[in-house]
């Protein structure tokens, strides 16, 4: 059994055993790191109702204005200034009856609207903030932080499903630093409270549903922008084999606004490149034949004098968008790489589920053109089986 199989266990069973000691509302108690790229040194929170404060561990409750300022003091202590009020706290909550507002004061134009509470605390020399809320208001802000704000119904059902089952299966990722997920690409993107209000509504239509395998495991839901015409297996990206991760023509991503991309480079930069990475020197006679060749399906490799250059390392070094790419020399002698898609092409393709949702595809259609093998259940049917 790999690793990645023996944590998918664990993380069941740990799940299970919060079900069977009727504690389910964890769920409703889900911590994210916000903010999580910033090393905090103050910020603010606004409501359109009074704010209330939830001292340390006594919770016990203060009613202040609608507006406080936090500011980083030192590493046992922050402050909270409300009016001619300052008080002095190491670990607090914010809750209020309405939305709360965050900027930070360096940027004060850059809103977030948040539900539930967020708390505040500091950690060596920066403060950590968490918004703690249930799990489906989240699963709603990252469905349109991931998606986008202008997309179609069926395809935010799609991203809400592959949001659920990446944070369940991913619940203990920071599980040393007291929350389940940051708020970056590290994780998954969240912004607070989504602003299309269709988000919401989708993410309530598929409440509760993940994706598994044959084998009943949450499964790894993986997305990218765009595919280029065909997804990639697991295996040639990530070096990890799976049954659901597997390469499909993706017609629906092509024409979609990421499927071509285009980078020069010099043609000596390149045969530097190959020269200093890879230790080929291309004689002049060779310099055609390294520099053009055709990539009619996704290739992990290209062969250049007999010397295999994998393609993701190719990538990596030139910043390129995908690993799907041909390549020619061009008469001002730059090396011209025409390529397909965006992202590592594994999983979903965004912008053709995208495609798919605008041609009238239902959600469930849509997974399983890009998870192959995968059944999408309800979890709390799937605690309830392991139960049994």
């Amino acid at each position: 059994m790999s690793s990645r199989q023996i944590i998918g266990l664990i993380m069941v069973c740990c799940f299970c055993s919060i079900f069977y000691a009727g504690q389910s509302d964890s769920l409703n108690r889900v911590k994210i790191r916000i903010y999580s790229a910033k090393k905090l040194q103050s910020f603010f929170i606004k409501s359109n109702a009074p704010i209330t404060i939830y001292i340390d561990s006594t919770k016990v409750p203060i009613t202040v204005s609608n507006s406080v300022l936090c500011e980083y003091l030192n590493p046992d202590s922050f402050r909270v200034l409300e009016g001619n009020q300052v008080i002095k706290l190491k670990y607090c909550e914010f809750k209020s009856d309405s939305l709360l507002v965050t900027g930070l004061t360096d940027l004060p134009k850059k809103l977030r609207r948040y539900e539930g509470f967020i708390s505040c605390a500091v950690k060596k020399d920066s403060l950590i903030l968490l918004n703690i809320l249930p799990m489906e208001r989240y699963i709603a802000g990252v469905t349109e932080a991931e998606g986008g704000k202008r997309c179609h119904s069926e395809f935010y059902k799609v991203q809400s499903v592959l949001a659920r089952t990446y944070l369940l299966s991913h619940w203990f990722k920071h599980a040393l630093q007291n929350f389940q997920l940051c708020d970056q690409e590290h994780c998954q993107v969240y912004y607070g409270k989504p602003q299309n209000k269709n988000v919401a509504l989708a993410t309530e239509a598929t409440q509760g549903q993940v994706l598994v395998d044959e084998n009943e495991r949450l499964i790894v839901s993986a997305f990218h922008s765009n595919s280029g015409g065909q997804t990639a297996n697991s295996e040639d990206v990530w070096g990890g084999k799976t049954s659901y991760l597997k390469s499909v023509t993706d017609s629906f991503s092509m024409g979609m606004p990421s499927y071509y991309w285009q980078k020069k480079i010099s043609k000596q930069d390149w045969l530097r490149y190959l020269k200093e990475q890879h230790r080929l020197t291309v004689l002049d006679h060779e310099v055609f034949e390294s520099c053009n060749w055709e990539m009619q399906q996704r290739k992990t490799h290209i062969t250049i004098k007999g010397v295999s250059i994998s393609t993701r390392q190719l990538r990596k070094d030139f910043k390129l968008r995908s690993t799907f790419f041909s390549s020619n020399l061009n008469s001002k002698n730059e090396l011209v790489f025409n390529g397909r898609g965006f992202g590592h092409g594994v999983g979903l393709s965004q912008e053709g589920a995208m495609k798919m949702a605008q041609n009238g595809f239902n959600y469930k259609t849509i997974v399983h053109h890009y998870f192959q093998n995968v059944k999408m259940l309800p979890f709390k049917t799937l605690v309830n089986k392991n139960e049994n």
